[in-house]
């Protein structure tokens, strides 16, 4: 089938009246595309602990079902994971789960802002400085492992 959808590519250049050079060229275009594994979408990686730099703007919504998140297992600066009553450096757990509260939820959501989420630390886009706030995560919530309570609040439930 790529062979098909290759041949129908060439045949459209060929008839489009386009230089042999400007043929080639598309043809590599859709040649590095075809090879990209992101297929011409962002790079999301690239921009892992990003300061999105929206001053004099503030983020009021997002999409599908983006979550915009702030950890609520970090101390103010981002250096230490809370465990219970113990702090550890953030570099002594490269894979940790990690828990957040759901500022913002995109329409397609099933998480409402407010809500706390658990999710493995390698998962979400890490950003600073987003409406004035820091250790702010974007997630996709196909990306999050469950809803959690802060314990106090579910004693509360479960006496």
């Amino acid at each position: 089938m790529k062979k098909n959808i290759q041949h129908k590519i060439e045949r459209e250049l060929r008839n489009s009246g386009l230089t042999h050079a400007e043929q080639n060229k598309a043809l590599e275009a859709n040649e590095a595309i075809d090879t990209d594994n992101t297929k011409g979408m962002v790079r999301l990686e690239e921009y892992a602990n990003s300061d999105l730099n929206l001053k004099s703007w503030k983020l009021t919504a997002v999409l599908d079902d983006i979550l915009f998140c702030q950890f609520a297992d970090t101390n103010d600066d981002g250096t230490m994971i809370r465990r219970g009553d113990i702090w550890i450096p953030m570099n002594a757990v490269q894979q940790a789960w990690r828990v957040a509260k759901v500022l913002l939820a995109g329409p397609r959501a099933k998480v409402k802002p407010g809500q706390h989420v658990i999710f493995p630390s390698t998962f979400g886009l890490k950003a600073n400085n987003v409406n004035n706030l820091k250790n702010i995560v974007f997630l996709n919530e196909d990306r999050i492992f469950g809803v959690a309570e802060p314990e106090d609040t579910y004693d509360k439930y479960v006496k």
